[in-house]
């Protein structure tokens, strides 16, 4: 505790004000800081550029606001995507009226196979 607030004298006694604007890719945006949301992020998306671009952020007013940047691509996927459980389903016809078509009132059985990457637990905690 003495550690956050001799930090926080130091660093964070002036109170943010004014603007930040952050640019990207000749794009920009901006946040205008008013005395009660010094708080509140500023949060705000710029388009993904083509190719290597820089962010610039300027703050315009007092204070240092935190900055936090968050790059956020879609990635075609080459292989399947297995983020802690992977589900095989299995179905085989039983009853089929019509080979190779599935109608109302056909039999089948359906087998789940889970398996997880690591022990993971089912239930709540007690």
């Amino acid at each position: 505790m003495l550690a956050l607030a001799k930090f926080s004298a130091r660093f964070e006694a002036t109170p943010v004000s004014r603007t930040t604007v952050a640019t990207l890719a000749g794009q920009t945006v901006s946040h205008a800081w008013q005395s009660d949301d010094a708080a509140k992020p500023f949060a705000q998306r710029l388009p993904w550029p083509e190719g290597r671009q820089n962010v610039a952020l300027t703050q315009d007013g007092t204070g240092a606001p935190w900055i936090t940047l968050q790059s956020i691509a879609a990635i075609p996927l080459t292989t399947a995507l297995s983020s802690g459980y992977r589900i095989t389903r299995t179905v085989t016809p039983i009853q089929q009226q019509t080979k190779d078509a599935w109608r109302r009132g056909d039999v089948a059985r359906i087998r789940l196979e889970v398996e997880a990457q690591a022990d993971m637990a089912w239930g709540g905690r007690r």
